[in-house]
């Protein structure tokens, strides 16, 4: 072990060096330049407070290590080439405005708290555990397929960056709190129990998968957001509300038990919900939402020109009930699949601008339609709606139409047909209809 110095910077030469960084007697933390040597595997340890200073790992496969109660301030440690390790589980250092890059290699990071501090883990394959990020810190994991965990987090970012990255947000509080995939297709979950405020998952481009399928604590201001890309977000069993949202492409999301709001975007999107009254919009292209369980439903498929077929599915049998019930569909040809399921008094479906509506379940009509009173609203120019009751009991039905014709098949049973037309007007636009 060979040293040059200049100053306050320290270089190793061409052996295998062995640098340890200690307070000394007269002062509390230590500043200065450390750098390893050239080809050799040196090793790094810091020991004490580190401030002002830099510490670069040199060419070989270098270990950086932190002693108890080590910390990094206005510092930049950097593993330099090859495949570096700095800091062990349970032996990492707090970063206080400070920056530690992995390099060039497979480099393995792990930290205590990063405040207001950059974690980069820069080119190849990194993997980084960061203990807890505060005051906007942010980790990075730069180019190559990174494997990124966060322990817990209050106020910060973490990026995946390029190629296919997978972020685990593990047990823990996490408050103001970004995970973005970024480029490939990336894997960001929440894997136990956890308190979150305001999480925001993004997926970025690519082909992405947002797993929040566990049960939280608690969670207020959980948004995941899908990106670019044929995205599946899946927070079947998330326990508290959130906003899913899909992306442009055709995405595959599942809701959780509580009241969660749910888009699909553009594409061709596949939603369902495990519980809880959600509020759906399944945007544009052909969309297929399936709701598991009884419960205020709002359901909307906007904005497409072209045909598009729209599925609302009732798959447990369930009850949509209140007269809050709202199931709204827009341009397009859009397909109501009831699917043994009952719609409660006050249900109101309403169709799109352009296209035709077929309201069905199946090979049979829908069945067990309650007892009162329905409104189906169309607002089309040259299409043919049909509307089938079908069960005993007395029914009230209100159509309400505006262009184009109507057809209605009412049978069995009391009921009550009420023409009107969309701008008020009694039996407007109406063609023919068969009791």
């Amino acid at each position: 072990m060979a040293f040059t110095t200049e100053g306050s910077s320290y270089v190793g030469t061409s052996g295998i060096d062995v640098i340890s960084i200690d307070s000394p007697e007269t002062a509390t933390s230590v500043t200065g330049k450390f750098t390893g040597g050239q080809q050799a595997a040196d090793t790094i340890g810091i020991n004490t407070a580190y401030n002002s200073g830099s510490v670069r790992g040199g060419q070989g496969t270098d270990t950086i290590s932190f002693g108890a109660g080590s910390s990094l301030t206005d510092s930049h440690l950097n593993g330099n080439s090859n495949n570096d390790t700095i800091g062990v589980a349970g032996a990492a250092a707090n970063l206080f405005t400070a920056t530690i890059q992995g390099g060039q290699g497979n480099d393995n990071v792990v930290t205590a708290q990063v405040s207001a501090s950059l974690v980069n883990g820069n080119k190849n394959v990194d993997t980084i555990t960061a203990g807890n990020i505060t005051d906007a810190g942010t980790v990075r994991g730069g180019q190559g397929a990174d494997l990124i965990t966060v322990n817990a987090s209050n106020t910060g970012s973490v990026f995946g960056d390029l190629d296919n990255d997978i972020v685990t947000v593990a047990a823990g509080t996490h408050t103001d709190i970004l995970f973005d995939g970024g480029d490939g297709n990336d894997n960001i979950q929440l894997t136990a129990a956890s308190t979150l405020t305001r999480l925001t998952m993004n997926g970025g481009a690519g082909n992405d998968i947002l797993n929040g399928n566990a049960a939280m604590t608690a969670a207020t201001g959980t948004r995941a957001d899908g990106g670019a890309g044929i995205d599946n977000i899946n927070f079947a069993a998330f326990t508290q509300a959130a906003t899913l949202v899909g992306g442009d492409d055709g995405d595959t999301i599942a809701s959780g038990t509580a009241a969660d709001t749910v888009t699909g975007d553009a594409g061709n999107d596949s939603i369902t919900n495990a519980g809880g009254t959600d509020t759906f919009t399944g945007g544009t292209g052909n969309d297929l939402i399936t709701s598991g369980v009884v419960g205020e439903r709002y359901i909307q498929a906007s904005g497409d020109s072209t045909a598009a077929t729209v599925g609302w599915t009732n798959s447990a049998g369930g009850t949509l009930t209140d007269d809050n019930s709202v199931l709204v569909f827009g341009n397009g040809v859009d397909v109501i699949s009831g699917a043994i399921g009952t719609f409660a008094n006050g249900t109101r479906i309403a169709t799109g601008i352009n296209g035709a509506t077929e309201i069905n379940a199946g090979a049979t009509n829908i069945t067990n339609l309650a007892a009162g009173n329905y409104v189906i609203q169309g607002d089309w120019t040259a299409a043919t709606n049909t509307w089938n009751v079908d069960t005993t009991g007395a029914d009230t039905l209100f159509l309400q139409i505006a262009g184009g014709s109507l057809n209605v098949l009412a049978n069995n049973g009391t009921t009550a047909i009420v023409f009107d037309g969309w701008d008020g007007t009694a039996a407007g636009n109406i063609t023919s209809f068969i009791v």
